[in-house]
């Protein structure tokens, strides 16, 4: 009797770990993103208990999951940015606003509040260039203490390679005057940008990170670019939107 019910019990197990694995496989297959990666292998470690080799290859994958995950970055000015990561201390800046900014910013970090627009980023028009099946989608608050608040997500872009994340301006609209560059050759116009990142893809043309950028209070209306670095063309854009720096 002890030994049909120690077949059962085994029975059970692999039957509780077939159901975890499809279920860990189906997400995988259904997401792109490396955050829903992170959870279905989570939901699937809790069911390895009596696995421990499964569990010692998936707590690896999990760690190299988590650690592109791990893209939070706080960003007062071209070149001029750090990694926020929880638990960890941060440098505050000297000036009141930027050091304000943090301290939002860590506490985003630590209790997310939900991005209240999300926007997909497609190919540009044709001053810009198609790269075949490239796609995002940027994640942000509205309205911010400080600076503007984003998450950012890019896939099919060419593997290992440097990209630059801009917000561009028009004149004429909110906050064009108050980012910090003239468009080349729109001195005349005053159309104004910020470049406030350069990022490479991984192995399989993905990047996913999130950003505070520091900028001045005020409404605004921008362009958002993902420009390449080998001819700064435009590769991925959304066209303009709105949010408020508070």
């Amino acid at each position: 009797m002890e030994g049909v019910t120690n077949r059962t019990a085994a029975q059970g197990d692999k039957s509780g770990m077939a159901a975890a694995l499809f279920l860990f496989r189906l997400k995988v297959s259904r997401s792109g993103s490396r955050s829903a990666l992170l959870l279905a292998g989570c939901t699937a470690l809790v069911s390895f208990e009596c696995y421990p080799m499964r569990k010692i290859f998936l707590l690896a994958w999990l760690l190299s999951i988590s650690s592109a995950l791990a893209n939070d970055v706080v960003v007062f000015g071209k070149g001029n940015f750090i990694l926020l990561k929880p638990g960890v201390a941060s440098p505050a800046p000297q000036a009141p606003a930027k050091a304000a900014f943090l301290v939002a910013c860590q506490a985003d970090l630590l209790r997310p509040t939900a991005a209240v627009a999300t926007f997909p980023l497609g190919s540009p028009p044709e001053w810009g260039k198609t790269i075949k099946g490239a796609s995002g989608a940027i994640k942000f608050h509205d309205s911010f203490r400080g600076g503007f608040r984003v998450h950012v997500t890019l896939e099919g872009l060419a593997p290992d390679h440097l990209y630059i994340l801009t917000l561009n301006g028009k004149p004429g609209l909110a906050g064009n005057e108050r980012l910090v560059d003239v468009v080349p050759g729109m001195e005349k116009e005053q159309e104004r940008y910020m470049d406030f990142m350069k990022v490479t893809t991984d192995a399989h043309g993905r990047y996913e990170a999130t950003y505070g950028i520091a900028l001045l209070p005020g409404p605004y209306g921008v362009r958002f670019y993902v420009k390449d670095t080998d001819d700064f063309k435009i590769v991925l854009y959304h066209d303009y939107f709105k949010f408020t720096v508070e």
